[in-house]
């Protein structure tokens, strides 16, 4: 099964340390989007987000 995220990451792939820093980037997003979110402190990451938003939307 094709997972969505970045071409070539499978949850096989996050073994061991690979998890752990998964979990920790998730957390941190998480953290950071509390804080602000609608992203106004963090213009380049918005832009991003709406890029990839429209990338989806478009198919």
């Amino acid at each position: 099964t094709r997972q969505a995220g970045a071409p070539g990451l499978f949850a096989s792939a996050l073994a061991g340390d690979g998890a752990a820093l998964l979990a920790a980037s998730r957390e941190a997003a998480a953290a950071l989007l509390a804080a602000d979110p609608r992203l106004e402190r963090h213009p380049e990451l918005a832009r991003a987000v709406r890029a990839r938003a429209q990338a989806i939307d478009a198919g």
